[in-house]
């Protein structure tokens, strides 16, 4: 890559950007409050969720089943 080197402008500012995350443990909050949107979205959703787990398994299975008749690839059976 031919981009220029950082000013020391630029560095100074991204080191206080890193120090202002670290010191308000901004990635640790919003790793939690995004967990907790995705857990309750999971929790809301959950009979169609399964469905659709459901529906990817029994596609993999096919998959593998297909996969073992064209190449004659043996394997123990697997849990999805």
């Amino acid at each position: 890559m031919d981009a220029p080197a950082a000013t020391r402008a630029e560095i100074a500012q991204a080191e206080a950007d890193v120090a202002c995350k670290t010191w308000t443990n901004l990635v640790g909050i919003w790793f939690a409050v995004e967990s907790a949107y995705q857990r309750a979205a999971i929790h809301e959703h959950h009979d169609e969720l399964a469905s659709v787990a459901e529906r990817r398994d029994r596609q993999a299975a096919r998959t593998e089943r297909l996969y073992r008749s064209y190449t004659g690839w043996r394997t123990a059976e697997r849990t999805w």
